[in-house]
């Protein structure tokens, strides 16, 4: 929990306020915390893609202290998508 506060404090973020664990931990979805040197920059929210084996992207968030500009650079998200590729389903959820 110390991580999901830190997340959820850094980036002005509902994940703790909402209980995402909860859903995570049903194996809903997955969450995961984007950081850069130990500093939280973005969230996703992941889901089992329509393809096995893929994964589908829910939500995507940087810092929603400002709402209208709360979305991961262009940068982040090429970089996640690209480690996403490299992470088994089987192994994750």
């Amino acid at each position: 929990m110390k991580d999901w506060n830190y997340q959820a404090k850094e980036l002005h973020q509902c994940i703790v306020a909402s209980r995402y664990f909860e859903g995570m931990a049903k194996k809903k979805y997955l969450i995961a915390f984007i950081r850069r040197e130990g500093i939280p920059i973005a969230t996703a929210q992941l889901y089992a893609g329509e393809k096995i084996g893929t994964w589908r992207i829910g939500q995507f968030y940087a810092n929603e202290l400002d709402r209208s500009n709360c979305r991961p650079s262009d940068e982040v998200q090429a970089i996640f998508n690209k480690w996403l590729e490299t992470v088994p389903i089987k192994e994750a959820i």
